[in-house]
């Protein structure tokens, strides 16, 4: 399938210091995506490349001044001079809609960071559970024994994940990384709500994103301020106690109808 690469911003690969990639597809509750474009949003970074693919959705996207665009991935760049080293963010609209084209399209982006000479990839995305989490634990896994330990020196809370299955490009883009390139990866689950659209009506499981967020500030020292997402979270358990309260009422009035005495005609 046909793969466009955009540049929108020069920039100088040799210039880029020991360029770490933090990526946030679209995913459960977009966890990942959410926390990488939180990133974006509160540093400096600025878009230096679009990739639009054939095998995404047939969809455009509305931007704020009322234009529309394609659907595509999105690099920028972050020079974080507070740490000393750059790092890559990158987010998409959506993934693609096959499995061909999930490999695909993940084999391409190796290929980009392995010519941006990017020396570690971290894939944040979602652990499923059942209903949103006040103070959601973090899974860790990763390419390789000393990416697990590094991690797991910076944040001791991370839990290694010893089982399971990470679908889509959050899992595939580290893995073909390592393979084709000897590129170091991890992956950071935060525990999101599956089904968080069924119970609230949201699309977003913030507070796993902020648990993802406040990972990469005790791993990388980024120090970024979290109270944006805190307010929103806050926001999203009141909306989850009020109908949890009107649920409980509703199902005390059907158990008081049930216990009523029948009516008897004739």
């Amino acid at each position: 399938m046909d793969i466009l690469r955009r540049m929108v911003l020069d920039i100088d690969i040799k210039s880029l210091r020991d360029p770490i990639c933090i990526q946030g597809m679209p995913g459960i509750a977009l966890a990942g995506k959410t926390a990488v474009d939180y990133i974006i949003k509160l540093s400096d970074a600025k878009k230096f490349m679009e990739v639009c693919y054939a095998d995404f959705p047939p969809n455009v996207v509305v931007e704020g001044d009322g234009r529309v665009r394609t659907a595509q991935c999105e690099f920028y760049i972050w020079r974080n001079d507070n740490i000393s080293r750059d790092f890559i963010l990158l987010t998409s609209d959506w993934q693609p809609t096959t499995i061909a084209g999930m490999n695909e399209l993940s084999a391409h982006i190796a290929d980009v960071l392995n010519e941006l000479k990017v020396e570690m990839i971290v894939a944040l995305a979602a652990s499923p559970v059942s209903m949103p989490k006040k103070d959601p634990k973090v899974f860790l896994t990763g390419t390789s024994g000393e990416v697990i330990e590094f991690f797991r020196s910076k944040d001791e809370n991370l839990i290694v994940l010893t089982d399971g299955v990470i679908t889509g490009m959050n899992g595939l883009v580290p893995i073909l990384a390592k393979v084709f390139y000897d590129i170091d990866g991890a992956i950071l689950l935060g525990e999101a709500a599956q089904r968080i659209d069924r119970w609230l009506t949201l699309s977003k499981d913030l507070s796993a994103s902020k648990a993802l967020v406040k990972t990469l500030n005790r791993v990388f020292g980024f120090n970024l301020d979290t109270s944006q997402l805190d307010e929103e979270t806050e926001k999203m358990f009141k909306l989850l106690d009020e109908i949890r309260v009107k649920t409980a009422k509703r199902v005390k009035t059907i158990k008081k109808e049930e216990r009523r005495e029948p009516e008897y005609i004739g």
